[in-house]
């Protein structure tokens, strides 16, 4: 179940990540009508097309989803560190690091209902992180595509924009709650497995 669940969100993430490229590459390709005639010509091609991208997808979301950690991990800790007095040596951050991987290992080690509560908030936190670096790079590509390829107007573009502007924001901010939520839960999940044990 977990492996379909990791399976499922690194499609998702490739799949978005899919739409942002092939905006910017018709942006920057800027096909004429007689191209798009040529692609109709694959139809008879869309089974073994689509299984291909299903695949490209697949590996895109491996590598979007490993971006999106690290770039939110970045954020998320000087989000944190905002106002906040210097940590003393006891909270550094790699041994606060390593204090959540030491708690998550202990409640996957349990394998119980618990477990699956708190890998359910960590798969919504993958899927969200993902979603808020695909929609990100949605807005650049959508702009570029609709500047080069259509004759939307100035105001067009930029309701388009905001919308995805928007998007973003309000992902980027679910992703953060949802973060908070998850090391919130990890805490007294860990917690339980010691009480259960003593």
């Amino acid at each position: 179940m977990a492996t379909t669940a990791v399976f499922a969100e690194m499609l998702v993430a490739g799949i978005e990540a899919v739409v942002w490229i092939v905006l910017l590459a018709l942006a920057i390709a800027q096909p004429c009508e007689a191209d798009i005639h040529r692609l109709a010509q694959l139809k008879d091609w869309v089974a073994l097309i689509a299984a291909v991208l299903l695949a490209i997808a697949y590996g895109l979301g491996i590598v979007i989803d490993r971006l999106s950690d690290s770039l939110f991990d970045t954020v998320f800790k000087a989000y944190e560190r905002r106002g906040s007095p210097k940590p003393s040596p006891d909270e550094d951050e790699g041994m606060v690091e390593a204090q959540i991987v030491r708690l998550r290992l202990q409640v996957l080690a349990r394998n119980d209902k618990v477990t699956d509560f708190i890998e359910y908030i960590r798969s919504r936190l993958r899927v969200v992180r993902s979603t808020t670096f695909n929609l990100a790079l949605t807005t650049i590509a959508m702009e570029a595509f609709l500047l080069r390829c259509t004759r939307a107007s100035e105001w067009q573009i930029s309701v388009s924009a905001l919308l995805l502007a928007s998007l973003t924001a309000l992902a980027a901010f679910s992703a953060v709650r949802i973060r908070q939520a998850y090391e919130e839960w990890l805490i007294p999940a860990a917690a339980m497995d010691s009480v259960k044990r003593s």
